[in-house]
């Protein structure tokens, strides 16, 4: 792990402070309250302080950051349900930098297909300053809203791409006989230690309904919030589609017996690791994506499941990739391009294991894009 700059020491003490008060009230944290204090407490949660997060300096790299092929892509597939709907806006959740927001609206204002505004939902006041100084000065004459809910009668695209792995999860584990229980935070002698406690009713009930799972030996995560989360987000939608893009697996796959202690990752400043115990507050915790129990709270909110691709099929079927003259670059850039396309696509990168997912709310309209190759039978 790279040294800690002294900001950062700083920043550390505080959350370990806080972490110290907290546990003076209480004995234990379920993962579930840890990791949402880690990521979103408003004073020393992780995507509430100012440091790099995203990009080569950051602690992790997403796709539009890799390139702006990303959200080209996106907007090719978009620009023809946008022209046929001029009314509709995009409304981007988790938006970063605006760093998909900007190539997204640049390749639109080329098609003459720019929404009626475009609309970020984002948390991080810090974040949301970087998105305002990189975005109104493009002047594309399309309005550039900040909103701090989700919209309300609202007509078009809601955007997530890496939103839902940022939902806070629970973390369970069957021990040797069976028992499931619930992972848990103590501390002792001012560090932080893992506990286990017997699961209670509402985790114990869920993950008893996960058919197939392996109940010996086994630890996973389940996010217990998506479903009142989806129902936030689209509660406010009149008509149009629910576009999520991220990491992640059907449920047979999510819970499969090879993946035994689940699929919870780290990232600090480009290094992935197991241990979320290090560096509460600084680094970012992040659990892949059960789509199959996204397309099931959809369905619970009569939302119409549609789509469900990988992101190599998806940007292929945007037809983006394929009007690209590389000969017409020089060497560098020729091969910076190739580069970039190769990990956007090619399975042992991000062609496969990043997945898109298409809801509708009162619309029949399938993203073209999502049709090259449809996995809703995987779900």
């Amino acid at each position: 792990m790279p040294e800690l700059a002294l900001e950062v020491r700083k920043h550390g003490e505080r959350v370990v402070e806080k972490l110290l008060s907290i546990f003076e009230a209480k004995y234990w944290l379920s993962f579930a309250d840890y990791m949402q204090f880690c990521l979103y407490d408003p004073e020393v949660g992780y995507y509430s302080g100012g440091m790099q997060k995203f990009g080569p300096d950051g602690d992790f790299i997403t796709a539009p950051e890799i390139s702006p092929l990303f959200g080209q892509c996106v907007a090719e597939a978009l620009a023809p349900l946008l022209k046929k709907h001029p009314d509709w806006s995009i409304c981007e959740l988790g938006p970063g930098r605006g760093v998909l927001a900007e190539s997204i609206l640049l390749h639109l204002d080329m098609l003459n297909a720019l929404p009626k505004s475009y609309q970020l939902l984002e948390v991080s006041a810090n974040l949301r300053h970087q998105q305002s100084e990189r975005l109104h000065k493009l002047d594309l004459g399309c309005e550039i809203q900040h909103l701090d809910k989700p919209p309300e009668q609202f007509r078009g695209i809601i955007l997530g791409n890496e939103v839902l792995d940022a939902l806070v999860v629970e973390r369970f584990y069957f021990d040797s006989v069976g028992y499931d229980l619930q992972c848990c935070i103590g501390m002792e002698k001012n560090k932080l230690v893992e506990l286990t406690k017997f699961a209670p009713e509402p985790l114990r009930h869920t993950i008893g309904e996960i058919p197939n799972i392996p109940k010996y030996n086994y630890t996973s995560e389940i996010c217990l919030q998506l479903p009142a989360w989806l129902k936030s987000i689209s509660s406010g939608m009149l008509e149009g589609i629910l576009l999520f893009a991220d990491y992640g697996f059907s449920q047979s796959e999510y819970y499969s017996p090879e993946r035994s202690d689940g699929t919870l990752r780290c990232h600090y400043r480009q290094h992935a690791h197991n241990n979320y115990l290090a560096l509460p507050g600084l680094q970012d915790l992040t659990a892949w994506v059960n789509f199959t129990q996204l397309g099931e709270a959809a369905l619970a909110l009569d939302l119409d499941v549609v789509a469900y691709t990988t992101q190599a099929h998806f940007l292929l079927g945007s037809g983006h990739l394929q009007t690209l003259d590389l000969n017409k670059l020089d060497e560098k850039c020729r091969y910076q391009t190739s580069r970039e396309i190769q990990t956007l696509t090619l399975p042992a990168n991000m062609g496969e294991s990043f997945r898109f997912m298409q809801l509708n709310k009162n619309c029949d309209i399938i993203i073209p894009a999502m049709q090259l190759r449809d996995l809703r039978h995987q779900l």
